[in-house]
C-alpha cells in the first residue's frame, strides 16, 4: 500500500457516499474516478490539465470486471449513459476529437491541491490560536442553494450533500434573470413551493421517487415549467376541504 501512495493519489470527499452518483449503477463511480485518475496533470499537445483523449476503446478496457479467467463488458449504451449523466450532473464536460473524445474533469484542481493534505494539521493548529481566523463568507446564492438542499432533504429523507453535481442545476436556475423585470426569475419561496408540490406529486410517487433529486428537479427543461403548474394549480382538497402540504405529506406517508 506504501508504494501505491508513492506513486500519487487524489482525493475524494467522505461526502460521496452521499451524494447521487452512489446511488447510480457502480461503473458510474469508477468511471468517474478512473478520469479523474488518469487526466493528465499537465497539459500535452491539445490535451490540457484536467483533461483525457479516449475513444471507446479505452472506456471499456477502464470499465471491464473480471470474470474467472475472462472479462465482462459493459455496452456500449451502458458506457455512454455513464458519460451522459456524468456530463448533465456537471462532473465533467466533453468535445469530439480526432475520433474520439476529450473528456474535461470539472474542478479538477479540488482533487488535486496539495495545500489540503494538512488541512485536518491546519485546523487544530488554526483552534489553539489566540486569534482566529475569520469564517469564509459564503456566496448569497450558495447559502440559498444550500437551504434549498437541506429543505429537500428534510422532504425526502435523502441525504444530497452539497457538492457540485448536486449543485450545478440549482446554482442555475438561482442566478436565472427574468428578461423583463431584470429581477431574479426564481425566488425562494418558488423552491420552497416546488420541492413541497413534487414531493407528492402521484408521478414520483409512483415507482420514480428515485428522480426526486436535484439533478432532475432543477433541470432547465423541468424546473421552469414545475413553477408554472405550481402557480395554476388548484389548491389540494381531501374529503371536502382543501388541506395544506403538511397534511397531504402526513397523509401520503402515514
Amino acid at each position: 500500500m506504501k508504494e501505491l501512495f508513492e506513486v500519487g493519489f487524489v482525493r475524494i470527499a467522505r461526502q460521496i457516499c452521499q451524494s447521487e452518483i452512489w446511488e447510480r449503477p457502480p461503473h458510474y463511480l469508477k468511471l468517474f474516478i478512473w478520469l479523474i485518475v488518469n487526466a493528465n496533470w499537465k497539459p500535452l499537445g491539445d490535451v490540457g490539465r484536467g483533461e483525457i483523449l479516449a475513444d471507446q476503446f479505452d472506456l471499456d478496457r477502464a470499465l471491464r470486471t473480471c470474470a474467472g479467467t475472462s472479462f465482462r463488458h459493459y455496452t456500449y449504451g451502458q458506457i455512454r449513459g455513464a458519460i451522459a449523466w456524468l456530463v448533465s450532473a456537471g462532473m465533467i464536460k466533453t468535445r469530439r476529437y480526432k475520433g474520439g473524445q476529450i473528456i474535461t474533469v470539472m474542478n479538477y484542481e479540488k482533487y488535486q491541491e496539495p495545500q489540503r493534505v494538512g488541512r485536518r494539521k491546519a485546523a487544530v493548529e488554526a483552534a489553539s490560536a489566540t486569534e482566529k481566523p475569520a469564517p469564509e463568507e459564503i456566496p448569497p446564492d450558495v447559502e440559498m442553494a444550500h437551504k434549498i438542499i437541506d429543505l429537500l432533504n428534510g422532504l425526502s429523507g435523502k441525504r444530497f450533500g452539497k457538492i457540485p453535481g448536486n449543485l450545478a442545476n440549482l446554482l442555475a436556475r438561482i442566478r436565472e434573470i427574468d428578461p423583463t423585470t431584470k429581477a431574479p426569475a426564481h425566488t425562494y419561496e418558488d423552491f420552497d413551493a416546488v420541492l413541497r408540490k413534487k414531493v407528492t406529486d402521484e408521478w414520483f410517487q409512483k415507482d420514480n421517487f428515485r428522480y426526486y433529486n436535484p439533478t432532475t428537479l432543477f433541470r432547465p427543461e423541468n424546473f421552469p415549467k414545475y413553477v408554472e403548474e405550481m402557480r395554476t394549480a388548484k389548491p389540494p382538497t381531501h374529503a371536502g376541504r382543501v388541506e395544506t402540504q403538511e397534511e397531504m405529506i402526513q397523509r401520503l406517508t402515514a
